[in-house]
C-alpha cells in the first residue's frame, strides 16, 4: 500500500509536521513547503494521519492531503496565522 502524505502553504515558508501510518509517528520540525512524504505502508496499518503548524505569522493557509495507493482519502485546509491543519483517513 503507498501512502503519500502532502502539506502545501500560501504565506509559511515551513511548517512542523507530524504524520505516520501506525502508533509510531514521525515528526519534521521546519520543513520546507510544499512537502511531500511517500511511504510504502507494511505490516498493521492504522488509519493513516497528519498534522502541520504552520511557521508564519501572515494570514496565510496551509493544506494538507493524504492519498492511499492512488486515491484522495481526506484533505483539508486552515488560514491565519500559526495555522494548524489535520487530515486523518476515515477508512482506507
Amino acid at each position: 500500500m503507498k501512502i503519500v502524505f502532502s502539506v502545501i502553504g500560501n504565506g509559511a515558508p515551513t511548517a512542523d509536521i507530524t504524520f505516520g501510518y501506525t502508533a509510531d509517528l514521525q515528526q519534521e520540525n521546519g520543513a520546507k513547503l510544499p512537502w511531500t512524504k511517500e511511504v510504502d505502508a507494511k505490516g498493521d496499518v492504522v488509519l493513516p494521519t497528519i498534522t502541520a503548524l504552520s511557521n508564519g505569522e501572515g494570514a496565510g493557509s496551509i493544506s494538507c492531503k493524504i492519498t492511499v495507493d492512488g486515491k484522495v482519502v481526506k484533505e483539508n485546509q486552515s488560514t491565519g496565522a500559526f495555522a494548524v491543519v489535520t487530515c486523518t483517513a476515515d477508512k482506507l
